[in-house]
């Protein structure tokens, strides 16, 4: 169910606590369907949607999420409004927030993660709240391409680019650049030239040739090099396989953005308190042109 409030098409929210003994008995069946997810993949680390009957995945909380409403209103800005038949990408999607909150709303959202852990969250999500609109894959975001998953209007790549290896990272911009017909919203580290502070405990900042051209930025250790794949894929938020990744300054991303072949890049600050070069955290929009076309659906082996 959508409706118009403040500019911009919001979700109705799930149902509210039972009142009535049906209701009761649909609230006990989602705890202990949401118990049993719990029980084989471990309760959820980050996202918290609303299911209905007053059950969350984490916890109650106002009815607004921050960062679900950050989206809505730079998709508004670049010309989204409405999400009615909208064709959206979460990759790297971990619980699915931003494929179910968006499908919620009236887009057409594919999630793509590639822990079984996160996906089955993500998957209960979706069933609870009856989102045939959103779609949750199991795959590698590195084995993107419109062949295999079609075009998308837009696409959300939030947390995933800084825990990439070179090339990976290179070729997903490029990937990114191939399935989206007019947008994508980056939400990522940076590497900073003057670290005041190193909580990441970053490398050194460093020039990296590839192929003609050179990449600046600083290395970040995702895992200890004695860790089997296995320990890996139990650590829910990191790199897949990569021992390091490797963070871009902001100039190197836009660089490589427009590399790609994206027209425009644009950067929506998360804090205007901390001086942009402090600041290691950031929004980066990249249109692909202005003359938008159609994004065609493909039919991705689902959960």
């Amino acid at each position: 169910m959508i409706e118009r409030a403040g500019g911009m098409f919001r979700a109705k929210p799930p149902c509210k606590a039972p009142t009535t003994r049906n209701g009761m008995r649909r609230r006990d069946g989602l705890l202990a369907a949401k118990e049993a997810i719990v029980q084989r993949f471990g309760p959820w680390t980050a996202h918290n949607l609303h299911l209905g009957y007053d059950v969350f995945t984490v916890q109650p909380e106002e009815e607004k999420n921050a960062l679900v409403e950050r989206y809505l209103r730079i998709l508004s800005d670049f010309g989204y409004s409405s999400l009615r038949g909208v064709r959206i990408l979460d990759l790297a999607c971990l619980e699915g927030l931003y494929a179910v909150e968006l499908a919620r709303r009236g887009a057409t959202t594919v999630g793509i993660e590639v822990r079984e852990a996160n996906v089955m969250k993500a998957v209960f999500a979706r069933n609870a709240l009856g989102l045939k609109r959103c779609s949750i894959v199991q795959d590698d975001v590195r084995n993107l391409s419109a062949g295999k998953f079609g075009s998308f209007d837009v696409v959300i790549c939030s947390g995933i680019l800084y825990h990439l290896a070179l090339p990976d990272s290179l070729r997903l911009l490029e990937a990114m650049y191939e399935v989206t017909t007019h947008l994508v919203v980056i939400n990522t580290h940076v590497a900073l030239g003057n670290l005041k502070e190193n909580p990441h405990d970053l490398g050194e900042l460093v020039t990296v040739e590839h192929g003609d051209k050179s990449y600046r930025g600083r290395y970040y250790r995702e895992f200890p090099s004695e860790w089997s794949q296995e320990d890996k894929l139990r650590h829910l938020w990191a790199a897949l396989d990569n021992d390091q990744s490797f963070w871009f300054t902001r100039q190197s991303l836009y660089d490589s953005l427009f590399q790609s072949g994206f027209a425009a890049v644009y950067e929506n600050l998360l804090d205007l308190h901390i001086p942009i070069e402090d600041s290691d955290r950031h929004f980066f929009i990249a249109t692909k042109d202005s003359s938008r076309g159609r994004a065609s659906q493909r039919e991705p082996r689902q959960k």
